[in-house]
């Protein structure tokens, strides 16, 4: 459930490059690549990428500057959003404390809830997975402009949660047999 930043397509960060200048291959081609100015962007996914190397060093993926930098013209309609965010992520690299992609700056929880919700109105966008320690589990994911977390202790035979909506607590479900199962467990009844 833990998703880390440099393992998601659309935000794959690593360290190859420090520079703006992006190269992109040319698939039909065998042809050396052409260069790009990726301008801040590619200067934003050079910060994360270094962050990630310092962080979670396996995990930096070797194209990590050149995917993030080409993420935002593959996101549609959320080009915009995924873009505010990836250079929000740049501007607060040194404030980043995991690869895990419920761990990122504060302040860039906007930036960050805004491409969450990006392109999935009415129904609910990726669930983030917080590491809360050994026996307990802590899920979000933005449906419809709210917030939901499910928040999970081990228990003797299960689980007990709970269901927060914009940090509200909705409700309470001792006993259940999974964790943060978050569409099917203690938020499932609440989510639109």
């Amino acid at each position: 459930m833990r998703r880390r930043l440099a393992a998601l397509p659309w935000i794959a960060l690593t360290i190859a490059c420090e520079t703006a200048a992006v190269p992109v291959p040319d698939a039909g081609s065998d042809a050396a690549p052409d260069v790009f100015d990726a301008g801040p962007i590619g200067e934003a996914c050079g910060n994360i990428c270094e962050a990630e190397k310092k962080l979670c060093p396996a995990d930096v993926a070797p194209d990590c500057v050149e995917a993030c930098a080409v993420a935002p013209m593959q996101a549609g309609d959320c080009e915009e959003v995924l873009g505010a965010y990836i250079t929000c992520l740049g501007e607060h690299s040194e404030e980043m404390i995991s690869c895990l992609a419920a761990d990122y700056p504060p302040a860039c929880k906007q930036a960050h809830d805004a491409y969450l919700g990006c392109g999935h109105r009415g129904g609910c966008g990726p669930v983030e997975c917080k590491d809360v320690g050994e026996g307990a589990c802590s899920c979000d994911a933005i449906c419809s402009g709210v917030t939901y977390t499910e928040a999970c202790t081990q228990v003797d035979g299960g689980f007990d949660c709970t269901c927060s909506a914009n940090g509200q607590l909705d409700k309470s479900c001792p006993g259940l047999p999974n964790g943060c199962a978050f569409f099917v467990g203690c938020c499932a009844d609440e989510l639109p």
